[in-house]
């Protein structure tokens, strides 16, 4: 019926390789009731999986990799700070939203005053849930990064 189920392929990687078609392309069902792959299954995996191979080479270009071969140093570096900086404006939003919130989206002067008797580390773990900076309503513009 040219319909080939997995558990007809004679090596493992080839019963992977129809795992992983009837994984992304659904399957097909044989006379026996089996699901399975075809030849139009797996020219279509083939062709997706080119295309898929062509755009992952499309961010080599110039065009994409705006820094060029510090690009990805770049994204990693903006990528390591995205949660503090999200965590920010997402501050700034509930001080812009409800006044109020600033005593509770800002820390204390006790917080504070408890660090401040100890040897100071840029690193040091108990600054480094405090915000990036002081919550203030309508001091920054939401990021674009993150959803408004």
């Amino acid at each position: 019926d040219g319909i080939v189920p997995a558990d007809a392929a004679g090596d493992a990687d080839t019963k992977q390789l129809i795992a992983d078609i009837l994984a992304t392309l659904g399957a097909e069902t044989d006379r026996s009731g089996k699901p399975g792959i075809n030849q139009a299954k797996v020219d279509q995996f083939y062709a997706e999986l080119a295309a898929f191979t062509a755009w992952t080479k499309q961010g080599a270009t110039p065009e994409v990799l705006v820094a060029g071969d510090a690009t990805a140093a770049a994204a990693a570096a903006v990528n390591a700070v995205r949660a503090k900086v999200d965590d920010y404006f997402a501050r700034v939003r509930l001080a812009n939203y409800d006044g109020r919130a600033l005593s509770a989206l800002n820390r204390q002067e006790s917080e504070y005053l408890a660090i401040a008797a100890k040897d100071l580390k840029i690193s040091s773990e108990e600054v480094a849930s405090f915000p990036v900076s002081r919550v203030e309503p309508g001091k920054a513009k939401p990021s674009p990064c993150s959803p408004a």
